[in-house]
């Protein structure tokens, strides 16, 4: 599933750098590709079902394929928008943001799958705020 998701991502990153080389169009492309991502991401949190494989490979390889190509783009909108700081700072806080919001929502959604792990299938309230942090 992994190596799908990242081989996707590999492809979409190739054709997205075409793309926003050859339109300019960054912005646009982002919100297509969040929005995307976002609908990968709930569709996947509806197919996380036994002997599911093939929707749940989908899903993986939708994600990776415009979420991996959005990283490089987002980090270059970090680097301008903190401009006067320096790039390494700026980068540098921006993961450790990231990892450490990453650590909290796990511990969240622990929680909440030991609160109520039984719900409406198969969306759980762990799953729930997982798709509600976006």
């Amino acid at each position: 599933m992994v190596a799908a998701c990242i081989f996707c991502g590999i492809i979409g990153a190739s054709l997205s750098g075409v793309l926003m080389e050859r339109t300019h169009a960054y912005r646009t492309i982002m919100q297509v590709g969040v929005g995307i991502c976002l609908v990968m991401l709930v569709t996947l949190y509806s197919v996380l079902y036994s002997n599911n494989f093939y929707p749940i490979l989908f899903c993986m390889c939708g994600l990776g394929f415009f979420a991996l190509p959005m990283l490089p783009v987002m980090i270059e909108c970090c680097v301008e928008c903190t401009y006067p700081l320096s790039e390494g700072l700026s980068v540098g806080w921006l993961h450790n943001g990231a990892g450490l919001f990453g650590v909290a929502v796990v511990f969240v959604s622990q929680q909440l799958v030991n609160l109520d792990p039984s719900g409406p299938p198969p969306f759980v309230p762990s799953s729930l705020f997982v798709i509600g942090r976006w």
